[in-house]
């Protein structure tokens, strides 16, 4: 109980003030397929030791679909932080999105964008915040090679105020 009126404290207090950890990078991603099957892309999240995905808040994942709607999934089960097993993920599985590759489609490199918004909480400050990250991989239909995920990293990158 204490633990989630510090997070809602902590969370008003961001809001209220514009507090924001800065996220780190991303490498974008490459996945093969051809016409007529599925194309997987994986994200791997990583996280710094201080950065905790935060399980009562809202984490959504959407991922451009070039043939048709966004596809769209939520935060994904993960490894129970000892702080407090029922609200924290110390770090979180591979997310995998399933693309259908019509058999129309015609080859080539088909830019696809991962857009992702995060509650994290940061250990070492005491702050619970939302965060934007976004991250580019492509889809090459039509040829061959082996798939590479998209990695997120998630470092604290100091204390920002907006």
């Amino acid at each position: 109980m204490v633990n989630m009126i510090w997070t809602i404290i902590m969370l008003v207090l961001t809001s209220s003030l514009g507090l924001a950890l800065a996220l780190s990078s991303s490498n974008a991603g490459v996945v093969y397929a051809r016409p007529n099957t599925v194309a997987t892309v994986k994200l791997e999240v990583q996280n710094a030791k201080n950065v905790l995905f935060n399980r009562k808040g809202t984490t959504t994942f959407s991922l451009s679909n070039p043939f048709g709607k966004a596809l769209i999934l939520g935060l994904p089960g993960g490894v129970k932080d000892t702080i407090d097993p029922e609200v924290y993920y110390s770090s979180i599985k591979p997310l995998l999105f399933n693309i259908n590759v019509p058999k129309t489609a015609k080859a080539g490199i088909y830019p696809l964008e991962l857009k992702v918004d995060f509650y994290l909480c940061d250990t070492n400050v005491r702050v619970c915040y939302k965060e934007a990250a976004l991250a580019k991989a492509e889809l090459r239909v039509g040829q061959t090679g082996k798939s590479t995920p998209v990695v997120m990293k998630l470092e604290r990158g100091g204390l920002q105020i907006r």
